[in-house]
C-alpha cells in the first residue's frame, strides 16, 4: 500500500527534484480500512512534498512498537 501511494505521488516529488526515501518493512498484517489508510498516507505524503522545497528530501519511514506500527513522515522543510 505504501509503495503504491509513493509510485502515485512521486511525479510531483521529480517535477521538485525532491528525494523520495523510503524505508517501510512489507511484512505487517493490519487490520484496517484500506481506503481511508490510503488518504491518510496520500494526504502526509502529498503535505511532504508540497511543502518541502525544491532539492529537498521526504523519508517515510515504519517503526514497530509491540502491537502498533507507527508510520512517520519525515522531511527537511520548515514545518508548523
Amino acid at each position: 500500500m505504501v509503495s503504491a501511494n509513493i509510485d502515485l505521488l512521486s511525479y510531483f516529488a521529480v517535477r521538485k527534484n525532491i528525494s523520495l526515501h523510503i524505508n517501510v518493512s512489507e511484512n505487517y498484517n493490519v487490520l484496517a480500512d484500506e481506503n481511508m489508510i490510503s488518504c491518510f498516507l496520500q494526504n502526509l505524503i502529498t503535505n511532504a512534498i508540497k511543502f518541502t522545497k525544491e532539492g529537498g528530501w521526504v523519508k517515510l519511514v515504519t517503526e514497530d512498537d509491540n502491537d502498533q506500527i507507527e508510520i512517520c513522515i519525515k522531511d527537511n522543510c520548515i514545518g508548523i
